[in-house]
């Protein structure tokens, strides 16, 4: 006779479900959980993982959105420059002319960043647009106030002039 009796565990009978024992079906449940939970974790790493890698990409997205802010505000400071300049070089023809090759670079970037910006449909590409917008429209002040810079100074209102370059100074640390 055998010490242990399969059947009968400490004198309980063990009950049988299409064929198996109980304790067979409670060891498959939880088998099986440990299986579901594997393949949950797996899932939920895939999906960080993919999250990750669109966050990468936004953010590379978003770094050369800002170079090329960056770029763009290095071009407005030279385009900016020649009607604070006059007042030292007191070339005003010189200084236009620097002024305005300066503008036609900065339109060009602002034409091809607007151009890139156009062809993405999603929120991050309209936000880009309307700051894109928003450049446009400063730097159109920006050279008209320089105009009238250059316009008193050339009619020898050295005052007037002057007082319009600190008005653009102020109006531009304001805006």
């Amino acid at each position: 006779m055998p010490l242990f009796n399969r059947s009968t565990a400490g004198g309980i009978a063990i009950q049988r479900w299409a064929g198996f024992k109980i304790l067979d079906l409670i060891y498959f449940a939880l088998a099986a959980m440990v299986i579901a939970t594997i393949c949950g974790g797996l899932y939920l790493n895939q999906f960080m993982t993919g999250l990750y890698g669109q966050s990468v990409s936004m953010t590379q997205n978003h770094a050369g959105y800002l170079a090329t802010f960056l770029d763009l505000g290095d071009l407005a400071q030279k385009v900016n420059a020649p009607a604070n300049d006059v007042f030292e070089s007191h070339a005003i023809d010189a200084e236009e002319k620097k002024r305005d090759t300066a503008l036609a670079a900065f339109d060009q970037r602002l034409a091809a960043f607007r151009q890139e910006m156009a062809q993405k449909t999603s929120a991050e590409g309209k936000f880009v647009m309307h700051a894109i917008e928003q450049v446009a429209s400063s730097m159109v002040a920006m050279n008209t106030s320089a105009d009238a810079v250059f316009a008193r100074y050339r009619e020898s209102q050295f005052g007037e002039a002057a007082a319009q370059a600190v008005d653009r100074e102020v109006a531009r640390e304001h805006a």
